[in-house]
């Protein structure tokens, strides 16, 4: 199965009403203020499960027909906002103040061991956090890969490309996503952070899991 890109979700609860947008946009966006965990309305797209999974591609095309937002379900239970619009997207990601990237008010509304966690649950990192706190943890990342060697990054780049693609040599054909966009960034990583072989080759195997829209989440969590 090759997956589609993923257009950014945004989950009921932690975003605010978009002002000084056109009414269409505004009314798109109404379901943002809806009480996160409300059960799925009639027709309400899931983005979870294997008939999802099967044709993703399909349902975001429907979804892009409705409007620059809609609302979704992204576990048994818990509605969200899928953005598909890339005008509203850049507002989203660029008002920090209107919508938090702290997901904690949220996901205190969530069962615990709900399926979405592993991926969307707070992370004392630069991507979960805001204001000061989000400003100190990417100053760290910049100043650290700051200090990479280009060169050698494109020697680790170049050489991990090579291994994967003489796995696929004899084969003739090959799952691209899979098989080598989803592997190449974890084998670079992997090395960048001095992973021992072993670990290396386990993350590359959960890693995925996170993402996968079909049965990948409940293999990792055992939900």
């Amino acid at each position: 199965m090759t997956k589609s890109l993923v257009p950014p979700v945004i989950p009921v609860g932690r975003t605010a009403r978009l002002d000084n947008t056109d009414s269409a946009t505004r009314e798109s966006t109404d379901a943002v203020a809806t009480p996160p965990g409300r059960p799925a309305q009639n027709g309400t797209a899931r983005l979870y499960g294997s008939e999802f999974a099967a044709d993703p591609s399909a349902v975001y095309a429907r979804l892009r027909g409705v409007g620059p937002a809609a609302v979704v379900e992204i576990a048994p239970g818990v509605s969200a906002t899928l953005v598909t619009s890339y005008g509203l997207a850049l507002r989203v990601l660029r008002d920090p103040e209107a919508f938090p990237r702290d997901p904690r008010g949220w996901q205190a509304s969530l069962p615990s061991g709900c399926p979405v966690l592993p991926m969307l649950g707070f992370r004392p990192n630069a991507l979960f956090s805001d204001g000061l706190a989000h400003a100190r943890l990417r100053a760290a990342l910049a100043d650290s890969l700051g200090q990479i060697d280009p060169r050698w990054l494109r020697a680790v780049v170049e050489r991990s490309a090579l291994v994967l693609v003489e796995e696929v040599a004899g084969r003739g054909e090959a799952e691209l996503v899979a098989g080598f966009a989803a592997r190449l960034p974890v084998m670079m990583f992997t090395e960048l952070l001095g992973c021992p072989a072993g670990l290396a080759t386990e993350f590359m195997t959960h890693l995925p899991l996170i993402f996968d829209a079909g049965t990948g989440l409940g293999r990792l969590t055992g939900c």
